[in-house]
């Protein structure tokens, strides 16, 4: 009895031993089991983030493209993705803005500025002929002049106009006692009497004796005179040259010269003179268009003027009896003057 139940408690732990073995092989496969599971989601993560990153990714061509259509460039999305670009349109630019008011030297409005165009018509069909002024024609004491050793060696050739008060013109001056002549192509703003612009013949004795110089100094320098008067928006045309006091079209202005004597002394030999221009309208106004100008000679007188086509504005032509080589040459200046504005 002894022997069997020793042999049933040994059959008993032989088959506790075995189960226990059994639970234990089970949970290693377990435990290696999540493992592998694990390895292959870490495995699948991976692939996916490459995926991911594949997706994201921009050639940098292709997003200086997505920048120059309104998409700033670097962006992605909150999933990750890049953004898209189809359909984007670059934003609105803002209005332009209208033509300023021009203010002339008076201070007043000259009223918003009309478009321009350009001149049609290039500087080397100009008519030198036909667009000559002799600036003091229409001087009553002109015939006095020459008697009293005052040269008129100075020429107008008037170019034209702009709608926003600039004048171009030719000014040719003969040289008293070296001989030969200058030639200037001149664009002056006539709301500021600014020159913008001036270019004169070379200083070359042949160039300035040799017939033709009009021709010549067109020839040599057109395509810069074309350019500034595109550029300054100055129509080529005909333009009138008048005597004062000047009428038309219920606007009228006379003009006068107020001048003195300086005390100072150029080259110790000339005396230097100042003057004024007064112009008064037909209400009997009156304003300054030059104010104590200083130069070397003993008068100024108002010759004439010039209407520009496009505004009520004058271009006063003045003739100043400067100290030269024998006597006084009369050399030729210009000033603009608003018709309506600053009396």
């Amino acid at each position: 009895m002894s022997g069997l139940m020793r042999a049933l408690c040994l059959m008993l732990a032989v088959l506790l031993c075995a189960s226990c073995t059994a639970r234990r092989q089970d949970g290693a496969g377990g435990q290696e089991s999540s493992s592998s599971q694990g390895l292959i989601q870490a495995g699948a993560g991976a692939e996916g983030g490459r995926e991911e990153s594949a997706a994201t990714w921009t050639d940098p061509k292709k997003e200086g493209e997505a920048s120059s259509t309104g998409v700033p460039s670097g962006l992605s999305g909150k999933d990750g993705a890049a953004p898209q670009t189809e359909g984007v349109s670059a934003p609105d630019l803002p209005p332009v803005p209208a033509p300023a008011e021009q203010s002339g030297k008076d201070g007043a409005s000259q009223g918003t500025v009309p478009p321009v165009q350009a001149s049609a018509r290039s500087i080397s069909s100009f008519d030198f002929d036909s667009a000559r002024i002799e600036p003091t024609c229409y001087l009553p004491e002109r015939d006095n002049f020459l008697s009293m050793s005052y040269h008129d060696f100075s020429a107008l050739y008037l170019a034209g106009f702009s709608p926003d008060g600039k004048m171009a013109f030719f000014k040719e001056v003969e040289l008293d006692g070296k001989g030969g002549t200058d030639l200037y192509f001149i664009v002056q703003d006539l709301v500021s009497d600014e020159v913008l612009w001036e270019l004169k013949s070379p200083d070359d004795e042949s160039y300035g004796y040799e017939e033709g110089l009009h021709k010549r100094f067109v020839a040599d320098y057109g395509s810069q005179i074309d350019k500034k008067l595109s550029e300054y928006g100055i129509v080529i045309s005909p333009c009138e040259y008048r005597s004062m006091p000047y009428s038309a079209d219920g606007l009228s202005l006379s003009a006068s010269i107020e001048s003195q004597a300086t005390g100072k002394m150029m080259y110790d030999m000339f005396e230097l003179t100042s003057y004024s221009c007064i112009v008064t309208d037909g209400r009997g106004h009156s304003k300054k268009v030059i104010a104590g100008r200083e130069f070397m000679g003993p008068e100024a007188f108002v010759c004439g003027c010039i209407k520009n086509p496009y505004e009520d504005r004058l271009a006063l032509v003045i003739a100043e009896a400067t100290y030269g080589f024998e006597g006084c040459d009369l050399l030729v200046r210009i000033a603009g003057c608003d018709l309506r504005k600053g009396f």
